[in-house]
């Protein structure tokens, strides 16, 4: 995994002891956009592997992961559907 990351960056794993405040921190992380820094989840290889399909077939806007899960909405306003692999 680290591996992954480019010479400068920094990678910092946090594991929360409240659901409440990681649900609170992933729910208003867009607020980082365009400030350089992003927060993932720590997904299972299984789990990681079906964002990464459902992003190749939907689009990286219509697939999102959260509380270790899939989602997947194709429209505005068609309803969110959690994916299952």
């Amino acid at each position: 995994m680290l591996s992954d990351f480019k010479l400068g960056q920094i990678m910092l794993e946090v594991q929360f002891q409240s659901k409440e405040i990681a649900h609170h921190l992933f729910k208003t992380k867009k607020q980082l956009s365009g400030s350089g820094l992003f927060i993932a989840e720590n997904l299972t290889k299984r789990e990681d592997d079906l964002l990464s399909a459902s992003r190749d077939k939907f689009g990286n806007l219509s697939v999102w992961s959260g509380q270790g899960h899939t989602f997947v909405s194709e429209t505005e306003t068609a309803p969110t559907r959690r994916l299952v692999s």
